[in-house]
């Protein structure tokens, strides 16, 4: 399966179930690696690091971020598995426990094996609880995206609903406005989201 999609908002996301002391990680130990930097990109090593332009292999420890510009793209990997590809025009910080880390703005494709215990990513609009899964989150200034494509995903806002998506499933949550039901996405639809730029097969007019 090709991994290739992302989400908007102000979201947490509580992903899955992830060993926190691999996430947190000891000191200053790296948690995960920022690689396959295209166009415009930076990012800074730990919380309290300037930001600088990223061309090679960056490791990340808990604090550190990227950012992406107009053309950038980039591949977070953590040592404990799991890895989230970032698009253009897109924010990402590290966190540690219980957070694997905080999307400000942007898309981005995340793939999270099965963990054994509960972990998230935070937006500014709420908060998602995962098992082993690959979804996309798109976030804005106001609305936050999320669609999954395998798995399961249970997304709180910050008012306190919830709401699970299964499967071709797509919410979209407004800052201020009560959680609606998810929309039910066509596998092109869904493919573009996640495989941008594949070619679909043609379909048959007769």
């Amino acid at each position: 399966m090709n991994f290739h999609r992302w989400i908007p908002g102000a979201l947490v996301i509580f992903l899955g179930w992830w060993v926190s002391a691999g996430c947190g990680g000891s000191g200053g130990a790296a948690v995960a690696t920022l690689g396959e930097v295209k166009g415009t990109v930076e990012a800074r090593s730990t919380a309290a690091a300037a930001f600088q332009a990223a061309t090679g292999e960056v490791p990340l420890q808990v604090g550190g971020a990227v950012r992406t510009g107009e053309d950038g793209e980039g591949l977070v990997k953590y040592v404990e598995g799991g890895e989230v590809r970032l698009s253009p025009e897109t924010y990402f910080e590290v966190r540690k426990g219980e957070t694997l880390g905080r999307q400000e703005s942007g898309s981005a494709r995340y793939k999270i094996p099965s963990q054994k215990h509960p972990i998230g990513i935070e937006t500014p609009h709420g908060y998602t609880a995962v098992l082993g899964t690959v979804f996309r989150l798109d976030v804005t200034a106001t609305q936050t995206t999320a669609t999954l494509q395998e798995g399961r995903i249970r997304f709180t806002a910050s008012s306190g609903e919830t709401c699970e998506l299964t499967p071709g499933q797509q919410l979209t949550v407004t800052a201020g406005q009560p959680l609606g039901a998810p929309a039910e996405l066509d596998p092109i639809t869904l493919e573009n989201l996640f495989n941008p730029g594949a070619k679909m097969p043609a379909i048959n007019q007769r």
